[in-house]
């Protein structure tokens, strides 16, 4: 509302009457003719009225809204409008001024302040700058103190006596001060004339000496504002209103900052010393140097390069490799620092003195990192394996550098890092001698690490050429420390971690992933052990591996012995080896002759054999390898005082060293601990030289008594090689095809292959084989007579097992029996007579004197015992082979077999010709292999008088369960059966083909369900059935549609079969069809299924059988053709 008000006050104002604006005019125009016209701004304005801030007066000026001349309307005017009027007294009040004949300018057309030397520049120094508040309120004008001229005799001189003058924040613009600078500028001498120029050119020129990099170091604080003791440049002007002097248009000449820094620079040369180096890396806006007069790298900034010399002359160029020269400072924070640094021809530095290239030496002391950042690192050593001559002076040890280290570092987690290299470590490099100090120290070498074996070298890609060029030089390991060394076979792999079995004993090891060796160190190590792989090696199961082996921290809270804790061991430094390089197992004899000794009675197929010669076990070298070098070192080089171990063993393996070191060493070796703080280990162990000269019951190394070391330890096997006599064998050490044979029996003469294993050292024998059984000497004749059926023999091994009946009044049951007979005239169905026999030292029943009887002369009874169960045959057992046999046919598009390499075909291999371009080119074509697949058959159970069978409806039973071969039941037959060992036993055949067999189709598959609909008249019946009724398949197979038969009993289906698992295709038949029996799939007919069970095979080649009318009986499975 009060908006409101004052526009229509305006408006009322403006809308005066010329008379009544005439009449109030006339009063005093007479006077204001007389005034002189200023100039200002508007500052306010309110209802009818405002002020006026004047070009020419201190105080505001009022005005009335009526005053406004110039065809304007008050309500047109706006603050920091620029105006023109007269200047009178007040109506109301004679003492105060007022404006009249208000006219509005052109922005800019007031002249506020005047400059006192137009185009002149003055300098001066801040004595004060403008401070504010947070919201950018002014609380302080900046004070600037003008730098006059002073005449001092001759001399003339710049002084701060000169007047001070004032300025705002608006009247210095950072932005201004960015200037290209040049090299060489030097820091304002306020003492010196030169300091003070008012000429804006001469004050350029000193801008443009400065340095766009130090411009870039000045801080956010002179970015944004003018800090007190900053060099400015300025205009200097007078304010017309009150007369008083400011600086304007202010420029940063130099700042306190950058004044300080350049005198602390200009300290800093005063005390450089004058070096030079190789550029060794460049970074974003800054390197690093290598000096030839110090160690540790030099810093440098790009701003304190002289690039001005770069021309395409010289070819100079910033990069890795370019020789330079430049002043070496030391900052404040302690940094190295370079200053004007300048370029060098090549071949201008020299660095150092190369001794000798391609040594080797052992590492005495390793070096050690600082974890605090700075470049103290603890400097190692090295002792050459052949000493050097300098200066006739001998050189054993030389110096060690981390930074010389192979592979570099790696990184152990909370900001440590560790080297890949140990004491006792093997290395390959130069030998060079400092110029700056005159050291001898470790230097990269090029030379090659020459292979143990003739190993081509791994094929290169482009990057690692590139990287060759770039850098071809390093320190090489050689080989590692064998103290603790050990090999084994990665079993886990984690995201991590993973575990390896050890080869030399029965324990695990766990490792670290990332302590596997960096492949460049992998190659040479490997190289140096004359070790080759084509494909690249990865850390997975099953990958053989090399790494160093030592004791975990205990976790147990115990401080015991650690004797008789479980080994918690770790694995470090791993080297990935090629497929076979590590020992597992060792073949120490093949086909040696050998008596069974004595059976186990206890364990079947077990005993004790007793060779016919002995044979030695692993030699320690091979079991043991690293402990065997360390050990055999000692003991060749007399100039190695003792062997301390890295890291703490295992009590085992503190044993085992000890062990060898009492098996090889002569007497003139010893084991001891170093002393340690901890109770629950006994600290590293060293091997040491004994003292011969002492007694016995001296002291060792660390001041413990021989003898009580001694009793410490539990008494061991030794570790020399042994004699191997009598060993014993079990089921497993037999061939596969003496397993199912009768066992071996004492005094049987056998041949087999002896095997140690290195993780346990134990010693078994392979690939066992009887070679003559003694019959006579384990076998007790009886008075017991029987007569039986052959079901199997073998005539190539002459063993086999005869079938009979042992009955009594309740049942009868039947019995297998083995046998061994010369006699081949035996065959497989035979009715024979035999003797039993009782095997001497056990139960086992065996058949002897076996011959052969006339047929029927086994009386096996065909009655079924009253409480035997009653079923239908679901489905018959069936076996089907898979072998490569000559189908007889002939086929231009048949050629030959030959193994692959032109070698001849081996012995048992098949010559027969196969068809081309079939599924059966690619299979192994191995007569001797053959493949089979055997099925069970199943019962449905439909009487159980004794509950044999409680809780089962569907039984499995094999051909061999029947008690009269001839009397096999078929598919629909009604039979008897009994238990016996958990299983169908005894199965006669009651009446044949008298379950009710229907045959449809399986519809609407869905998951489990299914409905069976059947064929014929009785289309319309339906019976509900799941997918595990089907028994000829598995139902993955099952297809809608698909013709299937069925057992119907009590109004349910039961043995679901596909139709063509049950039958196959036949043309002597009117159906089509005819069962489907025994089947070998032959690969010379391309896969063709052929049966063979009661199959006539036609004479002629390319049929399957006789033409019709060549006999006159007639085939159980003819069916008579109508014409």
């Amino acid at each position: 509302m009060r908006s409101g008000d004052s526009n229509n006050r305006r408006g009322n104002d403006t809308t005066m009457g010329d008379a009544f604006r005439q009449r109030r005019n006339m009063k005093s125009s007479g006077s204001r003719r007389a005034a002189v016209m200023e100039q200002g701004c508007i500052c306010s304005l309110k209802e009818s009225f405002g002020f006026i801030y004047c070009a020419n007066r201190v105080d505001e000026l009022f005005f009335h809204f009526s005053q406004v001349q110039g065809g304007m309307r008050a309500a047109d005017l706006k603050l920091d409008d620029e105006v023109e009027f007269r200047v009178g007294t007040a109506q109301g009040d004679k003492e105060k001024m007022a404006g009249y004949e208000i006219s509005r300018l052109k922005p800019g057309t007031v002249v506020w302040e005047i400059e006192d030397q137009p185009g002149e520049r003055f300098q001066g120094i801040v004595q004060k700058p403008v401070r504010t508040d947070r919201n950018g309120n002014v609380h302080q004008e900046g004070v600037v103190r003008v730098l006059e001229l002073s005449q001092n005799g001759d001399t003339t001189e710049v002084t701060k006596s000169g007047f001070q003058v004032k300025f705002t924040a608006s009247d210095f613009k950072p932005e201004e001060k960015e200037k290209p600078v040049e090299d060489g500028f030097q820091s304002i001498d306020l003492n010196s004339p030169d300091a003070f120029r008012r000429s804006s050119s001469v004050t350029k020129g000193e801008l443009q000496r400065r340095k766009s990099a130090q411009n870039k170091e000045t801080s956010e604080e002179a970015q944004y504002r003018l800090a007190p003791e900053d060099i400015v440049e300025f205009t200097l002007v007078t304010a017309k209103r009150d007369n008083k002097k400011y600086a304007r248009n202010i420029t940063l000449l130099q700042s306190n900052r950058e004044h300080q820094r350049l005198l602390k620079e200009e300290e800093l040369k005063a005390t450089a010393t004058e070096e030079a180096g190789v550029i060794t890396a460049l970074k974003g806006d800054y390197g690093f140097l290598r000096s030839n007069k110090r160690r540790e790298e030099v810093y440098f900034h790009y701003s304190n390069v002289d690039l001005s010399v770069i021309n395409e002359e010289n070819k100079f160029d910033l990069k890795e490799g370019q020789e330079m020269k430049f002043l070496v400072v030391t900052e404040d924070n302690g940094r190295v620092s370079a200053r004007d640094v300048r370029f060098l021809s090549a071949g201008s530095v020299e660095f150092h003195k190369v001794l000798a290239e391609g040594v080797t030496g052992v590492i005495s002391k390793c070096p050690q990192i600082n974890g605090n950042g700075n470049n103290n690192n603890l400097v190692g050593s090295v002792r050459l394996m052949n000493p050097l001559q300098d200066e006739g002076q001998e050189v054993i040890e030389i110096a060690f550098h981390s930074e010389d280290s192979p592979g570099g570092t790696y990184s152990l987690g909370n900001g440590n890092v560790g080297l890949w290299v140990r004491e006792g470590d093997i290395l390959m490099f130069d030998v060079i001698k400092q110029s700056f100090d005159g050291s001898i120290s470790v230097y990269p070498t090029r030379k090659e690490i020459p292979s143990s074996k003739n190993v081509p070298r791994r094929m290169s890609s482009k990057l690692d050429l590139d990287a060759m060029l770039v850098e071809s030089r390093s320190v090489k390991l050689v080989s590692c420390n064998p103290a603790g060394r050990s090999e084994g076979i990665v079993n886990v792999v984690k995201d991590q971690f993973g575990f390896a079995h050890c080869a030399e004993r029965s324990v695990d090891s766990y490792f670290r992933l990332y302590e596997l060796f960096p492949d460049e160190l992998q190659e040479n190590l490997r190289r140096a052990l004359g070790l080759f792989c084509t494909d690249k090696l990865e850390l997975v199961d099953g990958v053989e591996i090399q790494f160093d082996l030592s004791l975990q921290q205990q976790k147990s809270k115990s401080s015991g012995n650690r004797q008789g804790e479980k080994d918690q061991l770790k694995g470090q430094r791993l080297l990935l080896l090629p497929p076979g390089t590590v020992l597992k197992t060792k073949v120490i004899a093949e086909g040696i002759k050998g008596v069974i000794q004595k059976e186990d009675p206890k364990q079947p197929y077990s005993g004790m054999i007793d060779l016919e010669d002995e044979h030695e076990t692993m030699s320690i070298e091979e079991r043991h390898p690293f402990v065997y070098k360390v050990v055999q070192s000692m003991l060749e080089n007399e100039n190695i005082p003792s062997f301390v171990y890295p890291e703490i063993q295992s009590v085992k393996e503190d044993d085992l060293v000890m062990d060898v070191v009492e098996a090889l060493g002569q007497g003139k070796l010893t084991c001891s601990y170093l002393p340690t703080s901890s109770s629950s280990n006994n600290g590293r162990l060293i091997i040491g030289r004994a003292d011969t000269s002492a007694p016995a019951e001296e002291t060792d190394i660390d001041g413990t008594k021989i003898d009580e070391t001694k009793k410490k330890r539990k008494k061991r096997k030794g570790v020399k090689p042994k004699q191997v006599k009598t060993l014993r064998y079990d089921k497993h050490c037999l061939m596969k095809e003496f397993q199912d044979e009768f066992p071996p029996c004492e005094g049987d003469l056998i041949v087999c292959d002896l095997v140690q294993s290195r993780r346990t050292g134990m010693v078994q024998c392979t690939n066992m084989k009887i070679v003559e059984r003694n019959q006579e000497a384990n076998i007790e004749e009886t008075e017991e007579t029987r007569v039986g059926l052959v079901t199997e023999f073998t005539p190539a091994r002459q063993f086999g097992f005869i079938s009979f009946i042992v009955e009594n009044d309740k049942s009868s049951k039947r019995e297998n029996m083995f046998f061994h007979s010369k006699n081949n005239k035996i065959r497989k169905g035979d009715e024979v007579q035999f003797q039993v026999g009782i095997k001497k030292g056990g139960n086992k029943r065996v058949a002897i004197q076996i011959k052969s009887v006339p047929k029927g002369s086994v009386g096996i009874s065909g009655m079924a015992a009253k409480d035997a169960c009653h079923g239908y045959v679901l489905l018959e057992p069936s076996h089907t082979s898979l072998e490569d046999r000559d189908s007889g046919r002939k086929s231009s598009n048949i050629s030959p077999m030959r193994p692959s390499g032109g070698r001849s075909p081996m012995r048992g291999a098949s010559r027969s010709p196969i068809r081309g371009g079939g599924r059966w080119d690619n299979v192994d074509r191995d007569s001797s292999k053959k493949e089979s697949n055997a099925v069970e058959g199943l019962i449905l159970l439909t009487k159980d008088p004794s509950n044999m069978f409680e809780g089962q409806n569907i039984l499995k039973f094999k051909n061999s369960d029947f008690v009269l071969l001839s009397d096999t039941p078929r598919r629909g037959d009604l039979i008897s059966f009994s238990k016996g060992n958990n299983r169908v036993r005894e199965i006669r055949v009651v009446n044949k083909n008298v379950a009710t067999l229907l045959r449809g189709r399986l519809l609407d598959l869905n998951d489990d369900k299914a409905t069976f609909i059947e064929d014929g008249e009785n289309e319309e019946k339906k019976y509900a059935v799941t997918t595990q009724d089907v028994v000829s398949c598995d139902k993955a197979l099952l297809k809608d549609s698909e013709p299937v038969e069925a057992l119907l009993h009590d109004n349910k289906l039961y043995g679901i079969c596909r139709t063509k698992d049950l039958f196959l295709e036949s043309k002597i038949s009117h159906s089509g069809t005819r069962p489907k029996l025994n089947l070998t799939v032959r690969k010379g007919l391309g896969g063709k299924i052929q049966a063979q069970s009661m199959m006539a095979k036609g004479p002629d080649k390319g049929s399957n059988g006789f033409n019709k009318g060549w006999t006159t009986r007639v085939s159980k499975y003819a069916t008579e053709e109508n014409d």
